[in-house]
Parts: C-alpha cells; structure tokens; sequence
C-alpha cells in the first residue's frame, strides 16, 4: 500500500473518530452504535472468521467470536469498521453501498495477506490509536527517549485498550517504535 493510500486511510479513521466525538481508549462498541450499527458476539464455532460484517438494511451488524481476549474484540470490531467504510461505502460510497451485503474476512488476515486485509488493520490501528497521542504517549513512557522496554509497551497497551502487538506494529509503520523480539 503506498504512503498516499496510507494517509487517506489514517485521516479517514480520524474523522470517524472526530465526528463521533470519540475519546481515547476508544469504546467500540458505542462507536457502532453511534454509526446506526450494533456487535454481537458469537461462539467459536461459528466458523474460521474471527469477525464479520454485514448489511441489514440500511444498517450493519458486526460478529465477533465471544471466547477471543477482549483487546483482540476490540481490534476485530475496529477492523470490521475498516472493511464498512473502505469496501462497502457506508456513508462513503452510496454506489457501493447500495450493493453491499456481507464482508467475511480472510481466515489469514492476522497474518497480512491481502489489500483489504491491509487497509482494514490500518484503519483499526489508526482509529484505536491515533498517530498523534500514540506519539505523545511513546515519548512519555520511554526511559530515555529512544529505547522503549517490553514493559513500556505493555502500559501503552494498556493506555490504548489494545494487545502489545498491535502497538508495536502500530508503532513500526509509524516509524516510532523498533522492537527486535517477539512481544505477546
């Protein structure tokens, strides 16, 4: 995905964001809700998709597996709210809302296969964690403003309602943060 893709993305979450007057840790539910849509939860065995959108009328629902940690429900639901605005036109794109059904994700999603894929995880990093308090917030939990610890990602983490990992992914494509292992 090329740096213009990424900005229009990022500036998308961001009017999202702002226009539902959402503060930080978002709460992602109510942000559906705000939208005209609601989450359900359902059990594991509902199939390999940890979530799912789709259209009910000039509405949406969006599933999500009830038994996965809360911070990875809330990055999944984010995630969906991608795919909603950037593959189906909610409020975007009558044209393309106007045939929208369902989206199902691709089973290897977390993984980063596919365009979609890609620009969905961007739009729920970008709304979950904004780039300019997740710069804010790197600066002041760093010893020394250039090495971040394990730890300092976990309260980042913590500040932001989301897993270390997405932080640290978050982080790199910000070009903020270097981690050389594996974070949890």
């Amino acid at each position: 995905m090329d740096l213009q893709k990424r900005r229009e993305i990022s500036a998308l979450a961001d009017v999202v964001r702002e226009s539902l007057e959402l503060s930080i840790p978002i709460d992602i539910t109510e942000a559906v809700t705000r939208l005209g849509g609601t989450v359900a939860e359902v059990p594991d065995c509902n199939g390999p998709q940890e979530a799912m959108i789709r259209r009910i009328g000039e509405r949406f629902e969006i599933t999500v597996k009830q038994n996965h940690a809360t911070v990875r429900k809330r990055f999944s639901v984010a995630h969906e709210l991608g795919h909603l605005f950037l593959h189906m036109g909610y409020l975007t794109n009558p044209e393309k809302w106007g045939v929208a059904s369902e989206y199902r994700d691709s089973v290897y999603h977390r993984f980063g296969y596919g365009i979609e894929e890609d620009e969905a995880n961007l739009f729920a990093a970008a709304l979950l964690m904004p780039e300019k308090e997740f710069q804010t917030i790197i600066l002041s939990k760093t010893n020394d403003g250039s090495t971040t610890q394990i730890a300092n990602i976990k309260q980042i983490a913590n500040h932001f309602k989301t897993s270390a990992k997405a932080v640290v992914k978050r982080g790199e494509e910000l070009g903020v943060l270097r981690v050389s292992s594996n974070i949890a």
